[in-house]
């Protein structure tokens, strides 16, 4: 999905230069001998689809879109108060949706999660420190020779820096809630 939308902006990057919080998710997965239970955009389940049968089970929220309504919450948090970990791909507030307004994201959506189950959600994605140096060990990059470019100064942008990685650019387009709030953008020409 991700090399495939970079393919369409121009860029030839290949599997083995890419780093996902769903890569990040399926090593712990397997690491922690956990089956999911996903919470995740349709298009993102197939790449959990080896994981089945294992001992433990872990609730894996990511950006789901419309999968998120109360049904498919309710069986996560029901996931949850028997014993599966929660997972996070990702903790962002909110996104700037193809009509330009703010959307909730999927952090919204852990913070629920976490707050109905007494449980804290492990953050394998943005804008934990760990994504972050996760991605630069997987590249053998060192923070210091790193720069994190991004659009939304929370997650990308703050979360680097958490990561002693350099920080400097965002698009033109601000998308956290904060910036539009704001009314400002980051520019770094």
């Amino acid at each position: 999905m991700v090399l495939q939308r970079l393919a369409r902006l121009g860029f030839g990057v290949t599997e083995s230069e890419l780093f996902t919080p769903a890569q990040g998710a399926r090593e712990w997965l397997a690491r922690n001998d956990c089956s999911s239970s996903l919470l995740v955009h349709p298009d993102l389940a197939q790449e959990f689809e080896d994981d089945l049968d294992r001992v433990h089970r872990a609730v894996v929220v990511g950006d789901a879109g419309e999968a998120f309504h109360y049904a498919s919450l309710n069986r996560a948090f029901g996931e949850l108060i028997a014993g599966a970990k929660l997972i996070a791909l990702a903790k962002n507030r909110s996104f700037k949706d193809a009509d330009g307004t703010l959307s909730l994201d999927a952090g919204a959506f852990v913070a629920a999660l976490e707050f109905a189950s007494q449980r804290t959600a492990l953050v394998l994605g943005k804008p934990a420190p760990g994504f972050f140096e996760a991605a630069l060990a997987s590249m053998d990059c060192p923070p210091k020779h790193a720069v994190m470019v991004g659009d939304d100064a929370e997650a990308d942008v703050a979360g680097a820096l958490r990561a002693d990685s350099a920080a400097p650019c965002l698009s033109a387009q601000a998308s956290t809630a904060t910036a539009m709030r704001n009314g400002s953008t980051h520019r770094q020409p």
